[in-house]
């Protein structure tokens, strides 16, 4: 056994109610609340959205339990939680610029908000589909909006499901034949020809598995591989929003550029794993890299790259840069730069939707909370959960540890255990 400090995570979700009345999408309740949110802030990031005429107002979805859906509208100061789903919510797109819709994809089910996220409606889901991953809105057509998933039965392919309607009729098509199973990664529109298209995927074969990008320039009706050139998986794709034929991929051997569009990508990282992407749209030379704890950055349009450390935790999601803002969202929560990515703070006030596998109350000092939110580390209160402090990793055991139990007779001491520690 060890000695050491832990910290208290997020204690008690807020205010979810009946279990029945989670099957649907529900919006926030304050009333009757038999539990109340303690913090700390924070969570495990799923998806970060930025506002196509507001680069400050953002959406960030959570894995949790249910699905939460923040937003901000300062750049990610602060948050405020708008929605809460019964579903598990994989992906949230804001509508084209002055539409005030927002849509929210669950497991098996589509959604649409045009009040805020104050309420929503549960759109038809389109028909073939055996799995739901991605999604993105019409640039210019608050009704549109295509949906990147398994399509299939006894056995899946790639597919891409696209609407005009607000979801009352979908158009699906496959992307890829080949294989037994198939996994969306990313889902790309052009910011002004809405039918050229970008997905990233994976499909797996009786014998062999195969990473891919697809490109689509006839909305979705026809599918062309571009994969020659790259050799991994795929997490993400940026478009250049001042000229979209520069792309860039984020893949498991770093960023690879290409300059026409996908007909041809070189790799252009000397450093392994990128899995999120942001193109500053003030400036298309800056490219910004998410991996795990780091971010590389780039100002001279991928040509080159420096990495950047220290402030940042877990392993990036999603990058977006928010007006002079840079934010990192990662599995342990989001990270905010205001000096284009030089030094990060978290940037997760008002989020609560963290999971937290151990929780101890120390004996002799009630006040003193301890706490493993997980994929962030130990944290610790002193005032009851009114105040957290993150505490150092313990040992070897980053944030992987668990409590075993508090002293009762010394609250400032602490044992646990760690995989591989005994």
């Amino acid at each position: 056994m060890k000695r050491g400090f832990l910290i208290a995570g997020l204690i008690a979700a807020a205010v979810l109610g009946p279990r029945a009345a989670l099957t649907r999408p529900q919006p926030v309740r304050t009333d009757n609340a038999a539990w109340k949110s303690i913090g700390p802030d924070g969570g495990c990031l799923r998806d970060l959205a930025v506002n196509p005429g507001n680069p400050n107002d953002l959406l960030a979805v959570f894995d949790s339990t249910p699905s939460q859906i923040y937003r901000t509208t300062n750049g990610g100061n602060t948050w405020k939680r708008i929605s809460l789903f019964g579903d598990t919510i994989l992906s949230i797109a804001f509508g084209p610029q002055g539409s005030g819709r927002l849509h929210a994809l669950g497991w098996s089910s589509v959604y649409c908000s045009r009040n805020g996220g104050s309420s929503w409606t549960q759109l038809s889901n389109p028909q073939g589909f055996t799995g739901l991953e991605q999604i993105a809105s019409h640039p210019s057509n608050p009704n549109g909006l295509f949906i990147l998933g398994r399509i299939g039965s006894e056995t899946t392919a790639l597919g891409l499901a696209r609407t005009t309607d607000g979801g009352r009729t979908w158009k699906a098509k496959r992307i890829s034949s080949d294989g037994n199973t198939a996994e969306g990664y990313c889902l790309r529109v052009h910011p002004r020809n809405p039918s050229v298209i970008y997905v990233s995927g994976h499909t797996r074969g009786s014998s062999a598995s195969r990473f891919i990008i697809s490109r689509s320039t006839n909305g979705g009706d026809s599918w062309q591989d571009i994969s020659a050139g790259t050799t991994s998986k795929v997490y993400d794709l940026a478009l250049d929003p001042n000229n979209p034929s520069q792309i860039y991929a984020a893949t498991e051997w770093g960023v690879y550029r290409s300059s026409d569009a996908g007909d041809n990508w070189r790799n252009s990282s000397s450093y392994s794993y990128a899995y999120g992407l942001a193109v500053d749209p003030a400036n298309s030379s800056v490219i910004y890299a998410g991996y795990q704890k780091r971010i590389y950055k780039s100002t001279d349009g991928g040509v080159t790259w420096t990495a950047i450390e220290g402030g940042l935790a877990g392993n990036c999601r999603r990058m977006a840069v928010a007006g002079n803002a840079v934010l990192f969202g990662s599995r342990a929560g989001i990270y905010r730069s205001a000096d284009a990515g030089a030094t990060w703070a978290a940037a997760q006030t008002g989020i609560r939707a963290g999971l937290v596998p151990s929780f101890f109350v120390a004996p002799s000092s009630p006040n003193v909370l301890y706490a493993n939110v997980a994929d962030r580390g130990f944290y610790q209160s002193d005032r009851f959960g009114r105040t957290w402090s993150l505490l150092p990793y313990f040992y070897s055991c980053d944030d992987r540890g668990r409590i075993a139990a508090v002293d009762p007779g010394n609250p400032r001491t602490l044992y646990m255990v760690a995989p591989g520690q005994g």
